[in-house]
This record gives structure tokens, C-alpha cells and sequence, in this order.
């Protein structure tokens, strides 16, 4: 058997076999204060209609949600089923909902969501809420609604040795996106970007846990947006992975006049970081510059679009 017949026959036997149980969440069995069930709802909208998922990880198309202890660079997954409710089973401590991924048979769609929220200590049960994610040509949208008395009657009756009460400890947003009423493309005239085939926007000179400089615009009265994330990486099913996706914001800054900036704090040097510019005249900004790139796998082949500048211990142009 070819190479490339191999790998398909591996691809064909994850598929529909129990790949999905590579770095994936934990499913609450039973109820510990050692590792708390945390539940809720998760529900996902593609165009504006409620998207139904498989349970036997047979259709084209799969979702998982990406979660990791506060501080940790490692998120796990979990896989949508046809049911929305999860049953998490973790300890106590912070978490991030870091982001989802949306497979389409070999296009991944990663974004990132960063939610917040806190398992309590001596509890066997919490609820964070209940999740919904709207997808929208390019767009997204994420919520997080309180609906605690049903879900905590459901399960209280998944699970009647369920001796306390739940618990309410629902995830939230701790940041915004800046100040800003639009975005755009950044290669139009007005912004002064000579847009090219390696990257879309302002492209980076130099970067490092110093700090970060990049091409300018050649446009007077534009500004700059800077933001800087800590990469984390994650596993979905056997064969996907690890990837790496932005996750902690540790800088933001709006309203920079010239094209570089020097960090007012220190960087983990064993760290690795995601970056980008936009740029600014008032409240109109561009899209986040990024790098555009194609790949090609043995096959199968895409664009990967737009991944994001990096710098530090495991720094690449792919994501």
C-alpha cells in the first residue's frame, strides 16, 4: 500500500473510530468535590440556523470548544454531540474558554473566545451558563445566559445522589476589543499599506520580548493598534494537532504614533507570543495585520489564511 493510501485508510479508521478521545475533557461520571461537574448548554448558530451535530463523529462537519486551566499553555477539547448539554468534569481552580474549532473535512475554522470562569472548592456541582456561538459568513459572536433554575433541575435528575445543591459560577467576558465601530481592509489607498502576497496589512520588521516594530504607513494622521497574545496549543481528535491559537491578551495599546513599541513589562522569554497592528484614524480602524499563507498536505490542499505574527521560544509563520 502507497504512502498516501496509508494515510487515508488511518484518516478513514480515526474517523469513525474513537479518535475524538485525543486531549479531549473529561465526561463527569460521578460527583466529587475533588473534580466538580461543571454543565451547562452549548448551542451553535451557522447562518442564523441551529447547527445539529453527530454523535458518532460521522458527518463532514465537527465543532469542538477549547478549555484550559488559568495560566496553563495547554487547552483540551470537546466535541459537540447531539446532545447541548456537557457535563465537565474538573477540578477546582480557573479556566479559560479559550476558543472552538469548526472542521469542514479538511477546513479547520479556529477562533478565539476567551471566556472566564472559577470552579469553587468544596462543591460537586457548578453551572457556568449557557453557551451560544453565532457564525456568520466571517463573523462571530459568543453569549453566555443565565437560565440556572432548568439546568439545575436537569441535573438533579441525571444525577439524583446529588447531595448539595448546584452551584452558579457563570463564565464571562473580562475584556472588549477596543474602541472602535468598524473594521476594514487595510489595503485600501486611504490607509497608506501596500498590501502583498507574504501579508496583509502592515508587515512586521522586528520582534522580540523587548519589544516589536513594523512597516509604517505611508498615509498621514494614522495610528497604530497593537495587541500581543500568549500562544497556547491544544489537541482535537488523533490527528489534528498540536495546534496553536492565541489565548492570554497580555498587551493592548491604542493610538500609537510611530511604528514600534518597546513592552512596559516583562515577557516570559520560554513563552511564545502572537502579534499584530491595525491601524487607526479615530474610531475607524483596519482588520489585524497578518501573514497570508498556502499549504498543501499530501491529500488535501488550501489557503491557510492570515496567521499571526509570532515571536519567542517556538515562534513560526503557522499556526
Amino acid at each position: 500500500m502507497s504512502r498516501k493510501s496509508s494515510l487515508l485508510v488511518l484518516i478513514i479508521i480515526s474517523l469513525l473510530s474513537g479518535c475524538v478521545t485525543a486531549g479531549s475533557i473529561e465526561e463527569a461520571s460521578t460527583l466529587s468535590p475533588d473534580k466538580p461537574a461543571v454543565f451547562g448548554k452549548v448551542q451553535v448558530f451557522i447562518q442564523n440556523v441551529p447547527h445539529q451535530w453527530n454523535r458518532n463523529f460521522t458527518g463532514p462537519t465537527n465543532f469542538w470548544l477549547l478549555v484550559k486551566p488559568a495560566g496553563s499553555q495547554e487547552a483540551s477539547s470537546y466535541r459537540l454531540d447531539d446532545t447541548p448539554e456537557f457535563h465537565w468534569s474538573l477540578a477546582p481552580g480557573k479556566y479559560n474558554l479559550v476558543g472552538y474549532v469548526l472542521r469542514h473535512f479538511a477546513n479547520a475554522t479556529i477562533r478565539r473566545t476567551w471566556a472566564e470562569f472559577t470552579v469553587p472548592a468544596n462543591v460537586s456541582a457548578a453551572y457556568v451558563g449557557d453557551i451560544s456561538i453565532s457564525l456568520v459568513e466571517d463573523t462571530s459572536a459568543i453569549n453566555v445566559s443565565d437560565n440556572f433554575n432548568p439546568a439545575a433541575a436537569a441535573f438533579r435528575t441525571r444525577f439524583p445522589d446529588l447531595k448539595a445543591p448546584p452551584v452558579k459560577a457563570l463564565m464571562r467576558f473580562p475584556e472588549g476589543g477596543g474602541s472602535n465601530t468598524r473594521a476594514e481592509p487595510p489595503c485600501g489607498s486611504v490607509w497608506g499599506v501596500q498590501c502583498q502576497n507574504d501579508f496583509i496589512g502592515v508587515g512586521p520588521v522586528n520582534a522580540a520580548i523587548a519589544g516589536v516594530s513594523w512597516m509604517p504607513s505611508t498615509n498621514s494622521g494614522v495610528t497604530y493598534d497593537l495587541v500581543v497574545y500568549e500562544m497556547v496549543r491544544f489537541m482535537y481528535c488523533g490527528l489534528f494537532g498540536p495546534v496553536k491559537m492565541p489565548g492570554h491578551r497580555v498587551v493592548y495599546r491604542e493610538n500609537i504614533s510611530g511604528n514600534s513599541f518597546v513592552f512596559d513589562q516583562a515577557l516570559n522569554p520560554n513563552a511564545t507570543y502572537y502579534w499584530s497592528v491595525r491601524l487607526r484614524k479615530g474610531d475607524r480602524v483596519t482588520n489585524w495585520s497578518r501573514h497570508k499563507i498556502s499549504s498543501s498536505l499530501v491529500i488535501a490542499k488550501w489557503t491557510r489564511t492570515n496567521p499571526w505574527f509570532s515571536f519567542g521560544a517556538q515562534a513560526g509563520r503557522f499556526r
